[in-house]
């Protein structure tokens, strides 16, 4: 699907608008860095989403896998809302009707991103593995769901519990986008496809018209034609006998003829 050159270059100049509007919100706490960090890679997966949306959908699906082994630093209390930036590149990868290899690929990208998602919001990142929280967030702990006093602590199996809705509730979210997108896209196209259909029927209904008018223009060519011809006969017969006989009144009885034929002829023509 075809997307309008100025809605493509407005989605791509949001996406340092994103980056800076974050590193705003978020400046004077601690973790700066690792917001704008995360910022950043939302942004390029937003600012992909118009020309490359199933590789933005992979750059945006990357950041939770990424962040379960601590190698991006996890969200806090003040910057999850970024995970939303996500829906962009999601959106467009739902409305581009690209091969169906690429579309599922994406899928798939979606619901692992929406397990990691999930597993990292549920469970704390054992103790060692949150390297990039340690180094920029100030060894803040890697637990993400610490802030709303629930991150870590429980038995597995309600931690898993959590994962689990969490990540359905991701899926859901996301497939519900994807599903709007495309339907969008498949309206339009079907729009599109009306449009090209009556315009088709409109310039064969012109071709059939102008078929007929070539037609009617050809019929009376050879009707006049015909009747040019026979009057022309007529009149060179007439002509030749009077010249032949040599008698004054066969030529006057010729030259009535000819005259009332070319009067005739002129008037069916």
């Amino acid at each position: 699907m075809r997307i309008p050159l100025p809605v493509k270059l407005a989605v791509t100049a949001f996406a340092p608008v994103f980056v800076v509007l974050w590193i705003v919100a978020e400046a004077g706490r601690a973790g700066t860095t690792a917001t704008a960090l995360l910022a950043l890679l939302i942004a390029a997966a937003i600012g992909l989403s118009p020309w490359r949306p199933f590789v933005a959908v992979v750059v945006a699906a990357s950041v939770p896998v990424l962040q379960l082994p601590g190698l991006l630093p996890s969200f806090t209390s003040t910057d999850w809302p970024l995970a939303f930036g996500a829906l962009i590149p999601i959106a467009f990868a739902g409305f581009d009707l690209g091969p169906g290899r690429w579309r599922r690929f994406a899928s798939a990208s979606i619901g692992i991103a929406a397990i990691a998602f999930g597993l990292g919001l549920a469970f704390e990142l054992p103790s060692g593995w949150d390297w990039a929280d340690r180094a920029l967030r100030a060894g803040s702990p890697g637990t993400w769901l610490s802030w709303i006093g629930t991150g870590g602590s429980g038995s597995a199996i309600a931690q898993i519990t959590t994962a689990v809705q969490i990540a359905t509730i991701v899926a859901a979210i996301s497939a519900a986008v994807w599903l709007a997108a495309s339907g969008v896209a498949a309206r339009i196209a079907a729009s599109r496809d009306r449009t090209a259909r009556d315009r088709a029927e409109r310039n064969l209904a012109d071709a059939h018209l102008e078929q007929a008018i070539v037609g009617e223009r050809a019929r009376i060519a050879r009707d006049v034609h015909d009747a040019m011809a026979h009057s022309l006969a007529i009149v060179i017969a007439q002509a030749d006998g009077a010249l032949a006989s040599g008698v004054a009144h066969d030529a006057e009885a010729a030259l009535a003829t000819i005259a009332e034929t070319a009067r005739r002829e002129v008037a069916d023509v």
